[in-house]
């Protein structure tokens, strides 16, 4: 287990500085633009509290998050045949044994897929022999109806921040493209719209205006927070964690998925 969780990390070193390039597939692809969440690894859920994507982009790219670190590659798709350009390149966080059990398995399994096939809104891929490796639904990307916390945001000063202890910041985007929160000291609102497959655009910002002196630094944090967010240009949602970023491709801000 320690030598294959070696050859994934090495391998993540040496194309850091090179993403893997993306393979040619002829004719209309199928699964460009699609995103997915594991339902079962070889037969079995995935470890309770984690959640692992693939997400397919244009031009032969495919990425996610293996249930502890981002991971990158390119594949190729010829009829229902599709081809993983090895090494997977990953991110190198480390993670709890169990975890790292499953993401290992996980990428392994990525690598030996040979098949796929989609029906009814499921995706499975299967190695060459035909046993199913893993199994995938569809991962939603809408926004509306959906809630959040705000992990980290864009200062304005070139750096991004987490948010500090003690103070919640969230977001809600209704289904009638109107935007709620609260900031740490008061509650906004604006306007939303998405349009193609990831662009966002947030109206002025408006809120109320109590001041707040407890903790020390709540009343900046909320002005660059909402500054911030009207600098996003594009969103993904991937693993319960949604991400804007700027026009330029910086970070606006970072969500979790809001506790039910």
């Amino acid at each position: 287990m320690l030598r294959n969780i070696f050859i994934i990390l090495a391998s993540a070193t040496l194309l850091a500085a090179c993403a893997p390039k993306a393979a040619a597939t002829a004719g209309p692809d199928p699964l460009a633009n699609t995103s997915w969440l594991l339902d079962t690894l070889a037969g079995q859920p995935p470890v309770a509290g984690t959640a692992i994507t693939l997400n397919f982009g244009s031009g032969g790219a495919l990425g996610g998050y293996d249930g502890c670190n981002n991971y990158t590659a390119g594949y190729s798709l010829n009829g229902a045949n599709i081809t993983l350009l090895s090494p997977i390149a990953t991110t190198q966080k480390a993670c709890p044994e169990p975890v790292l059990q499953q993401s290992t398995a996980y990428l392994q399994a990525l690598g030996k897929a040979a098949t796929y096939k989609v029906d009814s809104g499921k995706l499975s891929l299967s190695d060459s022999g035909g046993a199913t490796l893993a199994t995938y639904s569809v991962q939603s990307s809408a926004l509306g109806g959906t809630s959040w916390d705000v992990i980290s945001y864009n200062n304005g000063q070139g750096g991004v921040v987490s948010v500090m202890a003690d103070t919640q910041l969230t977001a809600d985007f209704g289904a009638d493209g109107n935007l709620t929160g609260f900031a740490g000291c008061n509650n906004y609102n604006a306007t939303y719209t998405v349009s193609g497959t990831n662009a966002i655009q947030i109206g002025p910002v408006a809120s109320t205006r109590k001041a707040c002196d407890q903790p020390q630094g709540v009343m900046d944090q909320e002005t660059q927070y909402l500054a911030a967010l009207s600098t996003a240009a594009t969103y993904t949602i991937d693993a319960g964690k949604l991400e804007m970023r700027t026009s330029d491709g910086a970070i606006a801000a970072s969500f979790q998925k809001a506790a039910k």
